[in-house]
């Protein structure tokens, strides 16, 4: 997870997954391996230094996966390319597929309407 997740997360591949398991993995190791020996210190300093590195890769995990991983990462670039792939492939009769109605003009016996194109 370390080696292979940590170079994942480096170039944006995969990032919200990746953030996810490292941050099962904190609140696991912390409990089982650190908080004995916090619970050993005598000061709130020392406690904290024995699972300060823990919960900052716990805060920044979270913090991946609320953000993502950003616009110029692995993950940004393939959902850049897959939408704009996308939108090579549409028909130019589907832009007009939602047409909203912002009035109807009642002219005696046929009825017009004004319509705008949506995007």
């Amino acid at each position: 997870m370390e080696l292979i997740g940590g170079g994942s997360l480096l170039i944006g591949a995969a990032t919200r997954w990746l953030a996810v398991l490292s941050a099962i993995e904190m609140m696991v190791a912390t409990p089982l391996a650190r908080l004995s020996l916090a619970a050993s210190e005598s000061s709130i300093t020392g406690a904290f230094g024995a699972v300060g590195l823990e919960i900052l890769v716990l805060i920044a995990a979270t913090c991946l996966i609320i953000l993502g991983s950003g616009r110029w990462s692995a993950d940004g670039l393939l959902a850049a390319s897959m939408h704009s792939e996308r939108r090579a492939v549409r028909k130019p009769a589907d832009r007009f597929r939602s047409i909203a109605v912002i009035d109807d003009v009642d002219s005696g016996a046929s009825r017009q309407h004004r319509a705008v194109r949506c995007s």
